[in-house]
């Protein structure tokens, strides 16, 4: 099953690529076209939406992937069948009743009561959101086409589909701001992508199992009962990551400033890049975790804990050490001298990212496993705790003292994501002399010897 990885990974790695090139190309067209300010609002607006909607599935979508996979391996389709279809027609009732209540407290309140924009106005703010929140809708129906692709094996040309139409989005944007586009414009042409992405994805379901395709008929409510206890769960690692990357602009930009949310926005997506990346191989082995788990292969699961840990150590080593040494000089050329470097804040959110990639497999593992209830408790907690303590933080010591709180934050996850893991495979102490010790080639880790 090596070349299942290698497909995953290099679907997910084309992904990472996009990722990059809105990053690199996009950033500074958005500073060039917009200005600062202008910029600051629109991160405002994305994140708000994205805050409330990383949650519209309740939690439901990834665990109803990890059970269906599990019910294919051993060819029960009755089973795949019920629990797509019942996941299907509750996440879409639960994100259109999450949109109509945005959208109403949109209009009972107004734009200016809630963001006080100064460069975009209220009309416009209001129109941006409603394309926002729609394109989430959107995003989570590609989603479960994506979960069903995955659990008949075609996990990597999903992914591939998706990714092709996010970068036609990326030069289209392009293209718009060259043209000088407002922000209106530029959240519907990612609207469109969307709807681009969710047709392409169903042809390819239907043409790849055509028995697989959403509907109700087969929908249980018994369904939605035996997968609530896990679902509810894993709802707070999108709650989490909602409150401590989305949540957290919003609370700078309360506290300083649309000029601060920027810095804070282009210095974090800097540092986070070793997380992209050392995430990308835990994801990309995922379905592969859960198949594992099913079928009680723990040796399995036990190697990839170890050996994923060493490269994900060794990876954050060196890119928070080149990151450290030169992200002043990397933003400074990035951003075309517009936003300037604060080399404290730099340090401190190397620093998160770090301890973040060093949780990626030991978290991975638990998620796929469906293994996450306490640990997801732990999770939301301390990135809401951390989000809510980012204010006065941030208002007594500015940027640089809510990146040394995200830092903490992020280490005391990592701590727990490991003692969570060596519980749940019966490890004590004995990683951590094999993750000291022993060779960590990735040649090994996607080899015939670990997967056979």
């Amino acid at each position: 099953m090596a070349h299942v990885l290698v497909k995953n990974l290099s679907a997910n790695a084309f992904g990472q690529f996009v990722n990059l090139a809105n990053t690199v190309f996009l950033v500074p067209l958005y500073l060039a076209t917009w200005g600062v300010e202008l910029y600051g609002e629109w991160l405002v607006l994305v994140a708000l939406p994205a805050y409330f909607l990383a949650t519209a599935d309740g939690g439901f979508m990834p665990v109803a992937a990890n059970e269906m996979s599990i019910k294919m391996a051993q060819d029960r389709r009755d089973e795949v069948l019920r629990i797509y279809h019942s996941t299907w027609l509750f996440i879409s009732a639960l994100s259109i009743l999450v949109v109509l209540a945005i959208a109403g407290a949109m209009v009972a309140l107004g734009a200016d009561t809630i963001f006080r924009f100064s460069k975009i106005q209220n009309d416009e703010a209001e129109n941006i959101l409603f394309c926002l929140l729609l394109m989430f809708v959107i995003y989570l129906q590609q989603g479960m086409t994506q979960t069903g692709l995955r659990t008949v094996g075609h996990y990597a040309q999903g992914v591939m589909v998706y990714n092709l139409t996010a970068f036609t989005e990326t030069v289209c944007i392009a293209a718009a701001l060259f043209l000088g586009a407002r922000p209106l414009t530029i959240a519907l042409l990612s609207l469109a992508a969307r709807f681009v992405a969710l047709a392409s994805n169903v042809l390819l379901l239907r043409q790849k199992a055509a028995w697989l395709k959403q509907g109700v008929r087969h929908a249980r409510w018994s369904e939605i009962r035996r997968l609530f206890v896990p679902a509810v769960a894993f709802l707070g690692i999108p709650a989490g990551n909602a409150a401590i990357i989305q949540g957290v602009i919003i609370v700078l930009h309360q506290a300083l400033g649309p000029v601060a949310v920027a810095l804070y926005t282009t210095t974090r997506t800097l540092t986070r890049m070793i997380v992209q990346s050392v995430g990308l191989l835990a994801v990309s082995s995922w379905p592969e975790m859960s198949r594992y788990f099913g079928a009680g292969r723990m040796d399995v699961l036990r190697l990839m804990f170890t050996h994923g840990t060493q490269l994900s150590a060794i990876a954050a080593a060196g890119f928070g050490l080149l990151v450290i040494l030169a992200g002043p000089f990397i933003m400074v050329i990035w951003t075309g001298g517009r936003i300037e470097p604060d080399h404290m804040l730099i340090a401190a959110l190397t620093a998160a990212a770090m301890m973040v990639a060093m949780r990626a497999f030991p978290e991975t593992i638990l998620l796929a496993t469906n293994n996450h209830i306490r640990y997801s408790a732990y999770y939301v907690s301390i990135c809401l705790g951390v989000t809510a303590a980012c204010y006065p933080v941030a208002k007594n010591f500015g940027l640089f003292g809510a990146g040394i709180l995200i830092a903490l934050g992020d280490a005391v996850l990592m701590a727990i994501s490991f003692r969570a893991v060596t519980v749940l495979l019966g490890l004590g102490a004995m990683p951590w002399r094999e993750i000291l010790t022993s060779r960590p080639p990735l040649g090994w880790l996607l080899g015939k010897k670990l997967l056979d």
